[in-house]
């Protein structure tokens, strides 16, 4: 089918893939720099990348996507996997007409981005991995959390989830950002939500990251307990070539609680 796209009520643009599914993305920034896609992590959307994409919008050409099951994107029936998920990020891409391009992700975003540099290395300009791993997690958690935002909805779990995106120090001196962050969570599509722990349970690139060549900057946080330091570490050991920072006082949402450190490794990494 030829792909379509069109403007949805929230002023965003959305992108029929080609198994025909729904993508919202915004294509902002300097038009004449190089392009930079930003993937977010499970249970956001691309307003996640705001501080980031505020720093960074005057020199580069930015893609926001709302992952599939996220945020303005359409939201099938499951179970995803992390080749449809990084398959739809491509498609964006062609849609762009981004033949090559920056490419930075986060948790789920990161695993997707590993992907991408995997199976479509000509693609890539940089690549920086944040907060993720080659496996998140296990069978038994993924499974989990998928029945428990079907059988109860994302809401139910929001508590948890921020505990593990961020200290408590972080959260007590941002209510305004922890309120929003809360609703974006509570109004999460449980289909989506479920079909994306299905990518992360299915999902192991451990076996495969070695083969990554683009130029890599590996991003953890010392408290960071979905994604710890080893994940990082183990990355970094595998992607030859690779630089490791890590962000001290910060949890699993570094993009974030780190704003400023965060942004700085990731503007040193892209070309200036």
């Amino acid at each position: 089918m030829a792909a379509k796209t069109w403007l949805s009520k929230d002023m965003s643009t959305r992108h029929v893939t080609s198994d025909n599914t729904r993508i919202a993305f915004e294509l902002t920034g300097n038009a004449a720099g190089q392009p930079l896609i930003f993937l977010h992590s499970l249970g956001s959307n691309r307003h996640q990348w705001r501080p980031q994409i505020n720093a960074l919008s005057g020199d580069f050409q930015i893609l926001e996507v709302d992952t599939r099951g996220f945020g303005q994107s359409d939201a099938p029936t499951g179970p995803y996997t992390l080749e449809r998920l990084s398959t739809d990020v491509i498609e964006l891409a062609d849609m762009a007409g981004f033949d090559t391009f920056h490419l930075c992700g986060l948790s789920l975003g990161g695993m997707m981005a590993q992907w991408i540099a995997i199976h479509h290395p000509h693609r890539l300009r940089t690549l920086t991995l944040a907060n993720t791993a080659a496996k998140i997690g296990t069978a038994e958690v993924w499974n989990e959390r998928g029945e428990a935002a079907l059988a109860h909805g994302v809401g139910s779990m929001v508590e948890v989830i921020l505990a593990r995106w961020f200290r408590p120090p972080f959260a007590d001196r941002n209510p305004e950002l922890i309120a929003s962050l809360s609703a974006t969570l509570a109004a999460t599509n449980a289909v989506g939500y479920a079909g994306a722990c299905a990518a992360l349970r299915d999902a192991d690139l451990r076996d495969e990251v070695s083969a990554i060549k683009a130029k890599t900057l590996v991003i953890a946080a010392s408290d960071d307990g979905a994604t710890p330091q080893s994940d990082l570490e183990y990355l970094h050991a595998k992607i030859e070539g690779s630089r490791y920072h890590l962000i001290h006082d910060a949890a699993h949402i570094s993009n974030l609680e780190a704003a400023d450190e965060f942004t700085r490794e990731l503007r040193a990494h892209l070309p200036s």
